[in-house]
């Protein structure tokens, strides 16, 4: 499964269009983008919804007058490379797509005012974020992978608005309280410690700032150290290179997941795996019977917290379907080498219990790698 990609190019007599404002393109397959749109000077607004684009090439930045750009569902490995040197743009936007960074250089975006990155795997976020001039709104919820706001942002003077709603915050910077113009802080569905809450809630006190405030947690003290030291099975291993599910090399293996307020300890073989889930590779394997579906390998350890099922078991999420299907494991399994697979079913609601699937060394060995990935949507 995935988003539809039937429109590969563009006709060039596109560009005959010398007073076109706006363009909407919907179910692209690009590779690479069409370049007849960088020569539609008089346009102001781009969007692209669903579908996948390869490779931009060098060029955008002659669109002089392009104002606002929206991405929603769009697989892409990278931003074109000037995009940031757009005289004109105010407003980007990055909705459900697939967007682990957001590269920013000394000079780029001088006129960007919202900056929204929303629901797209979004991992970092440059410090050099806080040197655009004029940014105003900074929306970057939805994104379970970012961990941290950096310290850089506080330079952004114009900034009015921060949302980071269903993120893995712990805290924020206190800096960000010195900005005269900010009016809200977003931290929904965040979890800060007991101390980091409270510190939070005094400075929200303190300034004249919305502050929508995540929830907290008494931390307990860390469960017993996990028995199991097993590596994951060899053929696990195998059958993982083979489709592409590796670890970055800086990844480090978790030790501890917290889950139901809890730190539960992480057998060596299931941190390898949670290690590699973070790829967000796809992969095509059994799901119902002997079809085959697409599944996302994406590591989250908030997915779960809704679900009633994690009040009684250490589930984690491992991989997911387009179809809001998730793929788990539990942290207390007796043979984490070669650990038993479960399925939840997002949608029902009051269920809420995860069903025994397969062992992941019988699923893998059906499995195949996808060439052309189309990524599964994730909903926060």
């Amino acid at each position: 499964m995935g988003w539809p990609a039937k429109l590969k190019a563009l006709p060039k007599e596109l560009a005959a269009f010398r007073r076109l404002e706006r363009l909407r393109i919907e179910n692209a397959g690009f590779d690479p983008f069409p370049t007849v749109i960088y020569d539609l000077a008089t346009l102001r607004e781009l969007h692209v919804v669903n579908g996948r684009i390869g490779e931009f090439p060098i060029g955008i930045s002659r669109m002089k007058r392009l104002r606002r750009i929206s991405w929603s569902q769009i697989e892409m490995r990278s931003l074109p490379s000037d995009l940031g040197k757009l005289p004109a743009l105010q407003a980007f936007e990055a909705d459900r797509g697939l967007l682990r960074t957001f590269p920013v250089e000394k000079g780029d975006y001088r006129a960007l005012e919202q900056l929204t990155l929303k629901d797209c795997q979004l991992s970092t976020l440059p410090d050099e974020v806080g040197d655009l001039p004029r940014l105003r709104s900074l929306n970057v919820s939805g994104n379970p992978l970012l961990t941290e706001i950096p310290p850089g942002l506080a330079r952004a003077q114009k900034l009015e608005s921060l949302e980071a709603e269903r993120c893995q915050l712990r805290r924020i910077p206190d800096e960000l309280f010195s900005l005269r113009a900010l009016e809200k802080i977003d931290l929904t569905d965040n979890t800060f410690a007991t101390d980091e809450y409270k510190a939070l809630k005094r400075l929200a006190k303190a300034h004249t700032i919305d502050v929508f405030l995540p929830r907290t947690i008494e931390r307990k003290p860390p469960l017993p150290a996990a028995i199991a030291d097993a590596p994951l099975a060899k053929s696990i291993r195998k059958d993982l290179d083979r489709l592409g599910v590796i670890a970055s090399k800086s990844e480090k293996p978790p030790r501890e997941v917290e889950i139901a307020d809890a730190l539960w300890p992480v057998p060596s073989a299931l941190g390898e795996l949670l290690s590699r889930s973070r790829s967000g590779r796809e992969i095509q394997a059994p799901f119902a019977g002997s079809d085959m579906s697409r599944f996302s390998f994406s590591y989250f350890s908030s997915d779960l917290k809704e679900y009633e099922c994690i009040r009684h078991h250490p589930y984690v999420v491992i991989a997911n379907t387009p179809t809001y299907f998730y793929l788990l494991v539990s942290l207390d399994e007796k043979e984490p080498a070669d650990p038993t697979l479960y399925i939840l079913d997002s949608d029902e609601s009051t269920a809420h219990e995860a069903r025994r699937f397969d062992r992941l060394s019988a699923w893998l060995k059906k499995a195949r790698p996808v060439k052309t990935p189309v990524r599964a949507p994730h909903r926060g």
